[in-house]
């Protein structure tokens, strides 16, 4: 089966899924750059894409000649009729190949939530006849997509990948005697950071080390607060670090706390799981379904008042160290079920058209 993928970027969040694919079809990765200026900043490396072939899309006409190239093949969009070069291709191929889309949900909270509904309704009203598949992320998506009129025959939960570690990538963390908790991203408001940070303040007679890695315009705002109510001892900053001495350092968590106000996945929870760590996150996180399904860590209603607060605590209250045993369980019950078995799930539907 050969696999055309259309992307902006090659994602790190779908690197692994694509090179898993090209191990047994004929994988085309036509994207606009292989990798943008932000992410070298932030010390990422061009993702290991296997077997694929990767072409980039210099022109808009380049782009129709690929298209024209690959006639009969299945068609894979990331969004719907978005992306310079990807839209005019999205609009211009045959309603007769096989189309598909992987897609995000919409944050639907504030006053601009009317908009976007009306708008994604548009565009089901446009493309609906002309897609053939939605892989939606997560039970978020799958809802969203439902919601403004695809038929739910035609959407798939899907989700984002990262990179395996190795066993021997995973420590012992039966050194720690105190919960040790981490937050990965960027310190911005969406992340609710502010909201994280807070919450401890609220708990700091608990013992507990806080590890923050990331950047961002709240930064000197976070360290400031932490200094008034002499957490020093207790919260971490690193700033940016490459992603392997971060993941590193994940490694030897206990839980990972991805608290923000919305995030189509929130790939960091792939990233816990697949080491073994346990998850606070919320019902506005993508990736909370698989936390649930797994039970490995607490999911609360973000619109609940001190739901943050009382998350943390409840985790202080029942702490106990897990058996390093225990760990390499879950490891493996992810690895199994959220990764090579939604690669074999997505190779199956496309094959059973």
């Amino acid at each position: 089966m050969r696999i055309v993928f259309w992307q902006n970027i090659i994602s790190p969040h779908q690197s692994f899924f694509i090179r898993k694919l090209a191990e047994n079809n004929d994988v085309i990765l036509a994207v606009n750059e292989e990798i943008s200026f932000d992410r070298i900043t932030q010390g990422w490396k061009k993702p290991d894409t296997g077997k694929a072939q990767i072409v980039i899309l210099n022109t808009k006409d380049f782009a129709f000649e690929l298209l024209n190239r690959n006639e009969g093949a299945v068609h894979i969009f990331s969004g719907i009729a978005v992306y310079k070069n990807l839209k005019e291709v999205f609009n211009k191929i045959d309603k007769k190949q096989t189309i598909g889309v992987i897609v995000e949900p919409v944050s639907t909270s504030g006053w601009q939530k009317h908009i976007k509904r009306l708008l994604y309704y548009f565009k089901y009203l446009k493309y609906n006849r002309k897609i053939d598949y939605i892989f939606a992320m997560g039970n978020l998506g799958v809802d969203w997509y439902k919601s403004v009129g695809f038929p739910p025959k035609k959407i798939h939960r899907f989700q984002y990948f990262t990179e395996l570690p190795s066993y021997q990538s995973i420590p012992s963390n039966s050194l720690n005697s105190i919960p040790n908790f981490i937050f990965i991203g960027q310190l911005i408001d969406r992340k609710n950071i502010t909201a994280l940070i807070r919450a401890f303040t609220h708990l700091k007679d608990e013992q507990f080390l806080l590890e923050i890695i990331g950047d961002g315009p709240l930064k000197v705002k976070l360290e400031n607060v932490v200094k008034e109510n002499n957490l020093e001892n207790k919260v971490v900053f690193y700033g940016n670090l490459e992603n392997n001495n971060a993941m590193d350092i994940l490694a030897k968590a206990d839980y990972l706390i991805l608290p923000s106000k919305f995030d189509g996945w929130g790939a960091v929870i792939n990233e816990a799981l697949s080491r073994g760590v346990k998850v606070i996150t919320n019902t506005n996180c993508g990736a909370s379904c698989i936390v649930e399904e797994m039970q490995r860590g607490v999911v609360y209603r973000d619109n609940e008042e001190n739901a943050l607060e009382t998350a943390i605590y409840t985790v202080l209250l029942n702490f106990k160290k897990e058996l390093d045993s225990t760990r390499i369980l879950a490891m493996n019950d992810f690895v199994n079920r959220y990764s090579h078995k939604i690669v074999h799930e997505f190779e199956t539907i496309l094959l059973n058209k």
